[in-house]
């Protein structure tokens, strides 16, 4: 376990899953769902490790071993994942102050664990900061795509870019909006919208999964793929070839089991297809 603080002064633990090869396939992050933490997506984590993907997986704030945060005047306090708000909430996503951004005067939870991965792949090469997959759950699948939507805001300076690092995301039964948190504004954004490669998986029924690919499916009609429940599929007229047309996937199983739930259970089956459609994108 890491141990790495936020610019609120939360105490993030963290966790690094190096890949099992010589060389990482990409550098993959998990995001659990409201009121979990990392160990509920801990078996996605070791089969993502052992397929050759390195994982980082952290307690947001208020859950697991991420309870602990330090005032400026030495004052502690104990944060409760049932008691987050939507302060805390926009908290996890923050990466704003000022124009370079290892200098950021506002960094968020998300913010603070890409902080540590930039500065831990500069000695190990498992790791790559900008080369970037993320596997959002649930209410964590929104503050990811909020984060990632953020990322890529940030502008290049002259020694290069300073984000754009996520290369592809995989929303696992995404919530469309929760406790003042909502994933629309991420949704308008030209990084969301058209540009990132974008899986969601989801049980049967998922009204916010469907709500979410469909919104997305309007700004990429022309590369949109979808499995149902039952087996049988849809496609965009131009896809003729999912691999290679499509960059926004609906995979649709047979269960009514949402977030990490989900990811827990079905992880033998997402594991082969996240590290696949992860491969490909971070080959292009």
């Amino acid at each position: 376990m890491e141990s790495v603080r936020t610019s609120d002064g939360v105490n993030l633990a963290l966790w690094y899953y190096p890949a099992a090869t010589e060389q990482a396939l990409g550098t993959v992050v998990l995001v659990h769902d409201l009121e979990s933490s990392h160990a509920a997506l801990e078996p996605l984590a070791l089969g993502l490790q052992a397929a050759g993907m390195s994982v980082v997986a952290p307690d947001l704030r208020g859950h697991g071993e991420s309870t602990n945060r330090e005032w400026p005047n030495g004052r502690t306090d104990e944060l409760e994942a049932e008691r987050l708000r939507k302060g805390d909430l926009d908290a996890i996503t923050v990466t704003q102050g000022g124009r370079v951004r290892e200098q950021a005067t506002l960094r968020g939870d998300l913010e603070t664990v890409y902080g540590w991965i930039r500065r831990t792949a500069r000695a190990d090469q498992r790791l790559a900061a900008d080369q970037l997959c993320i596997v959002g759950s649930g209410l964590g699948g929104t503050l990811a795509s909020l984060w990632t939507a953020k990322d890529a805001a940030w502008p290049p300076l002259a020694s290069g870019p300073q984000g754009r690092n996520v290369q592809a995301i995989c929303l696992i039964s995404p919530v469309f909006a929760l406790k003042g948190a909502t994933i629309g504004p991420a949704l308008q954004t030209q990084t969301l919208s058209r540009d990132l490669p974008l899986v969601i998986l989801a049980g049967e029924r998922d009204r916010d999964a469907t709500r979410i690919f469909n919104q997305l499916k309007g700004k990429r009609s022309d590369a949109w793929f979808e499995q149902k429940a039952d087996g049988s599929t849809d496609k965009a007229s131009a896809v003729e070839n999912p691999t290679t047309d499509a960059s926004l996937f609906l995979l649709t199983y047979g269960t009514t089991e949402t977030g990490d739930a989900l990811a827990t259970a079905g992880s033998q089956t997402f594991i082969p297809l996240l590290v696949d459609f992860f491969s490909k994108q971070l080959a292009k």
